[in-house]
């Protein structure tokens, strides 16, 4: 199992203060939780929204992810 470094920032439009979080995460490509984030974030960058944490949070709520059916193992 091979494992990656993801490394992310994000700062928030309209903020004064110019603050940036950054986060650097080993993972494994094939882990349940990266999909996850892939999910959500590939909502993100498609929809576009003006308060993305209200936006997750939100998504979060309505549309839970869940893994797909191939890879579920029964």
């Amino acid at each position: 199992m091979s494992s990656s470094l993801l490394s992310s920032s994000l700062s928030m439009p309209g903020d004064p203060s110019g603050l940036t979080f950054t986060a650097a995460v080993s993972y494994s490509k094939s882990s349940e939780v990266v999909n996850c984030l892939e999910y959500y974030f590939k909502k993100v960058v498609t929809d576009k929204p003006d308060d993305v944490v209200k936006y997750l949070l939100e998504k979060l709520e309505n549309e839970p992810w869940q893994k797909p059916e191939e890879e579920k193992k029964e």
